[in-house]
């Protein structure tokens, strides 16, 4: 079993809740956000592990611009997903998920 805190920003509850059934399977304590706004109280915490982040965050808001904007406290684990396919190109260190996915394309891309 995995251990650590992941943060989950997702604008789709149901999509967001199943993601969080997924990673409390692997032993991840997890916090879940539906908006850019709800991630930032725990990230000014500073006690977040891993990052799972939609790209398409609703009203215009992107995930990848999220992440950009706020790197200095993105945790060492931040992983984008999305429905669409992966980038050509992602800035260092952010991994990517093509929804659907897997449990175990999850805990590959979180625990790697």
């Amino acid at each position: 079993m995995a251990s650590g805190k992941l943060l989950i920003v997702d604008d789709n509850a149901l999509v967001r809740q199943m993601i969080a059934s997924l990673a409390r399977e692997l032993g991840l304590f997890v916090i879940e956000a539906a908006s850019i706004d709800a991630a930032q109280a725990p990230l000014a915490d500073g006690d977040i592990d891993m990052l799972l982040c939609d790209d398409d965050l609703g009203n215009g808001r992107s995930g990848m611009e999220f992440i950009a904007s706020d790197s200095a406290r993105m945790p060492a684990t931040v992983v984008l997903m999305s429905g669409n396919p992966k980038p050509d190109t992602l800035p260092d260190g952010i991994r990517y998920l093509c929804k659907p996915f897997t449990i175990g394309q999850l805990e590959g891309e979180l625990l790697a």
